[in-house]
């Protein structure tokens, strides 16, 4: 087996993980409490998942991560090649919908004098939860790209 592949093949998303998992409870928090408040803690929860997404894309993608450009190369993983190129590319795609997200929400907090609309907060809490579920998805074709490349590479010297 490879020795990088064998080092890489742990990407360690604790973090992002749990601020996953604040922003899901921020998101289906009660919203009686006021408006304002709730805007609040989902911004910051935000933030939060944004950090963590940037820290995983950059530890994903970096020269020793797991979806490094050398890890798979080869006349055996040109499919693999082409599936982390997706996955870097749904990488960017995800930081752009964290940011969207992030930039409706300060403007529908910030529309008016008045507390945020409901309304507005609601589709916000909808697309929360779309985002998280998107991330998880994205996290699962990573873990079975690096599954197949793992398989693939033990088959290599067979």
């Amino acid at each position: 087996m490879n020795v990088k592949t064998k080092k890489t093949a742990n990407l360690n998303d604790e973090r992002l993980s749990q601020k996953m998992e604040r922003l899901g409870e921020c998101l289906l928090a009660p919203m009686a409490a006021g408006t304002q408040n709730w805007a609040r803690r989902v911004g910051r929860a935000l933030d939060e998942i944004g950090e963590a997404w940037n820290r995983h894309q950059t530890e994903a993608e970096s020269e020793d991560g797991p979806f490094s450009p050398d890890e798979f190369k080869g006349t055996m993983l040109p499919a693999l090649d082409k599936r982390v190129e997706n996955l870097q590319q749904e990488h960017q795609r995800l930081r752009g919908l964290i940011e969207a997200m992030r930039t409706r929400l300060d403007e529908a907090a910030h529309s008016s004098n008045q507390s945020p609309k409901v309304l507005d907060l609601l589709r916000i809490r909808r697309r929360g939860r779309i985002l998280l579920e998107e991330i998880r998805k994205h996290k699962e074709k990573e873990t079975i790209l690096l599954m197949d490349n793992v398989t693939v590479d033990i088959g290599v010297g067979d």
